[in-house]
């Protein structure tokens, strides 16, 4: 979601909510084309690749995880030579919930682009502008690879298939991920909107059902896994305003072989902003777009975990009903102990991990798996100006 770096964003750039004009904004008519939007755009200002998913060993162990790296850029206008000067912070976070165990660990990175410290390059031999030219298959199956990388954690990209690596102290995930499915755009006319006014919305794909394999590292072992994975990739160069207090983001894979993505934007009254939005995949054919009045989305308040480091309190159990669809869940989240505090790296505060679904469907009986993400109910540490 395009407010997931809110904190950041508005204290490291000291900035005024609206559009940086430094950077190009999102605007409609933005034409996706795969597999050069995988890789970075720097001509925006903030830009994220974020990766989670539900994975089991063959013992029932199950894990959920995220890795994350954002890449935020900076307005150097000093005419400094030295080889530390860069224009481009990056930072990652990694998370693993180990469910049989009762366990979640997570670690986070923050480094400038100089100095082979962190970037997101593509390897010799791709020319973004030619895209445009190569036939849709070698586009659909490229043979380019893009990287993104924090000292050695890091998402690559070649032949279609997406490797992630990251080790901490407790924690490692080492996974190679395959797309069952093509991109699916957000919003309409290649933006998602966040607010009124020009420039104020971000350009928004997803990668909804990611075959997952590789190894899990939780509590001294290391675990063979299987299982479904999601991949967000946004870039945006607007600031945000003040009338979004949080979100609630979802995203949900069914066991029919549809997805759901959907995010409620809150006021500060707690309203739900117009703004909010979503998108259903089905099993074949093309994306729909959901907006606020056609979905309804209620915390359960009797489910509220209280965080014992931030205080904040997480509702983790939701109503989600979507007449148009024939939805009707109930989504849980699968462990109520999955909260970062960012304080190192991004300053933000939020609530991130597996979730479940059950309900129905068409007139049937479905369940689901995805992650929930919580924003909003805790307080996040200003960055300095």
């Amino acid at each position: 979601m395009w407010l997931r770096l809110t904190i950041f964003v508005a204290f490291l750039a000291g900035l005024a909510p609206g559009q940086d004009t430094l950077f190009r904004p999102a605007l409609p008519g933005y034409e996706f084309e795969f597999p050069r939007d995988h890789f970075s755009h720097p001509e925006f200002k903030t830009e994220w690749w974020y990766y989670t998913g539900n994975l089991r060993a063959a013992d029932g162990a199950a894990f959920g995880f995220e890795l994350v790296f954002f890449r935020e850029a900076v307005p150097n206008p000093f005419g400094n030579p030295s080889r530390w000067k860069t224009d481009q912070l990056y930072i990652a976070h990694l998370a693993v919930t180990d469910l049989r165990d009762d366990r979640f660990a997570y670690a986070q990175r923050m480094r400038r682009g100089a100095l082979d410290l962190a970037g997101a390059t593509v390897v010799p031999g791709y020319q973004p502008g030619r895209a445009a030219e190569k036939s849709k298959s070698e586009i659909h199956n490229p043979q380019y690879a893009m990287r993104v990388w924090i000292g050695d954690w890091s998402a690559s990209m070649a032949a279609a298939v997406h490797r992630l690596n990251a080790r901490a102290k407790h924690i490692a995930v080492r996974l190679d991920l395959v797309p069952l499915k093509p991109p699916v755009i957000h919003g309409r006319d290649g933006v998602t909107p966040t607010g009124p006014g020009v420039g104020n919305a971000s350009h928004y794909y997803s990668l909804t059902r990611l075959q997952a394999t590789g190894t899990i590292h939780s509590a001294g072992r290391d675990y063979a896994v299987t299982g479904l994975a999601w991949m967000d990739h946004e870039f945006t160069s607007n600031v945000p305003g003040p009338l979004q207090k949080g979100w609630d983001w979802f995203c949900l894979q069914f066991d029919d072989g549809s997805e759901l993505m959907l995010y409620r934007l809150r006021r500060p009254d707690g309203s739900t902003d117009p703004y909010s939005a979503g998108t259903y995949q089905p099993p074949e054919g093309p994306p729909l777009p959901l907006e606020p009045a056609q979905f309804r989305l209620q915390p359960r308040p009797a489910s509220t975990w209280e965080s014992p480091h931030s205080g904040g309190r997480y509702p983790l159990q939701w109503q989600l009903q979507i007449p148009v669809l024939e939805i009707e869940l109930d989504v849980t989240a699968a462990m109520a102990r999955q909260e970062l505090i960012t304080n190192e790296t991004a300053g933000v505060t939020y609530w991130e991990g597996a979730a479940r679904a059950t309900g129905q469907k068409g007139g049937k009986t479905t369940v689901a798996s995805g992650y929930l993400e919580m924003t909003g109910y805790a307080p996040s540490r200003a960055w300095p100006r």
